[in-house]
């Protein structure tokens, strides 16, 4: 699993988010509140939007391991 990924825009760091088997922790950069909102139009909603999924994308990723990983050990 990722270790770290983030969300960068030309303002600055919008987030990080650290990830492992046992933790998934994102922290908001200098331009969350900014990105996390932002307007501009793109073919499946706004940016804002874009970057929302994708947190929760990968929130679900992070989940679905956890729960394969725990199934594994019940057998």
């Amino acid at each position: 699993m990722d270790k770290e990924i983030s969300g960068i825009s030309f303002g600055g760091v919008i987030y990080s988010l650290v990830r492992s088997n046992e933790e998934y922790k994102v922290k908001a950069g200098e331009t969350f509140t900014k990105e996390m909102v932002n307007p501009l139009k793109t073919m499946d909603g706004t940016v804002g939007d874009m970057h929302r999924k994708h947190l929760h994308e990968k929130l679900d990723e992070w989940i679905d391991n956890a729960l394969t990983k725990a199934g594994e050990k019940n057998e």
